[in-house]
């Protein structure tokens, strides 16, 4: 299985994501998703489309969410990788 990452460049770490509650504000979600180098576990996407496009663009706290998260990099700071998983059952 492919899904797509982001890198930060200077520290070579990958991206997580966390969540924090945006209990009692008004007019956003109920939670803001963000990533940074550390959090709750690797933030993935689908395409390279999605995570280049979180790489060049940080969604605003009130709209963040896991497709397109909140954060404080610049885009040049910042890579698309590419992250292959294998899943295997029955061991």
């Amino acid at each position: 299985m492919k899904k797509y990452g982001l890198r930060e460049k200077k520290s070579q770490k990958i991206l997580e994501f966390s969540i924090t509650s945006n209990e009692g504000s008004a007019f956003c979600y109920s939670y803001e998703v963000s990533i940074d180098s550390s959090g709750l576990g690797i933030w993935m996407v689908d395409t390279f489309k999605e995570a280049d496009y979180v790489r060049r663009k940080s969604t605003e706290w009130y709209n963040a969410c896991f497709e397109t998260p909140s954060h404080d990099y610049e885009a040049d700071e910042l890579e698309v990788i590419e992250i292959i998983m294998e899943i295997k059952g029955d061991l």
